[in-house]
């Protein structure tokens, strides 16, 4: 998992949601794309996030054995989880222009191989990233195989709530 020299934001303790607050989250693996509100992020999950957000890496809550590593950058985040070693799904999350450039790419180029094993229900155009602010981008890794299907079901679950809680750490800093 990479390092970066951005250090992570300090965050407030609130679990109260936003509302409305959109969050566009693409698997580009599939192609497939979905929405999620804030809304829809429990304040408990919230608070147990907490300490991954503040401290920007660690065990994830729930899910024993697996790690997560998030990198903050100036309108973005970018990070990965699986075992320690062994990433399982690299992610990126966007609010801004220049992190949606920056983020979107990578994971782009590290999809492009991956497409062909998963039969690609679409292909996301690369204009996607600038005109869905703010979006979840995912791209699963071969070391998926490593996890039961109940595993997988509850780390995508997680994936959802960590966009969400992430985005809305941004928008209380604000």
């Amino acid at each position: 998992m990479r390092s970066h020299s951005v250090p992570a934001p300090t965050f407030q303790p609130q679990g109260e949601s936003l509302g409305n607050e959109w969050l566009t989250h693409v698997n580009l693996n599939t192609g497939r794309v979905g929405k999620h509100r804030d809304a829809d992020l429990p304040p408990d999950i919230y608070v147990r996030l907490l300490p991954l957000l503040q401290q920007g890496a660690g065990p994830i809550p729930g899910h024993p054995g697996l790690v997560a590593a998030i990198h903050h950058r100036k309108d973005a985040v970018q990070g990965a989880l699986g075992r320690p070693a062994m990433p399982i799904v690299e992610f990126g999350l966007a609010w801004g222009p220049q992190g949606a450039s920056s983020v979107w790419r990578p994971l782009c180029v590290m999809a492009r191989p991956l497409r062909r094993l998963a039969k690609p229900a679409a292909k996301v155009p690369v204009a996607f990233a600038a005109r869905r602010l703010p979006w979840l981008a995912v791209v699963w890794f071969p070391s998926i195989t490593t996890l039961s299907a109940d595993e997988v079901l509850r780390l995508s679950g997680f994936i959802q709530f960590l966009g969400l809680a992430l985005l809305r750490q941004r928008l209380l800093r604000n």
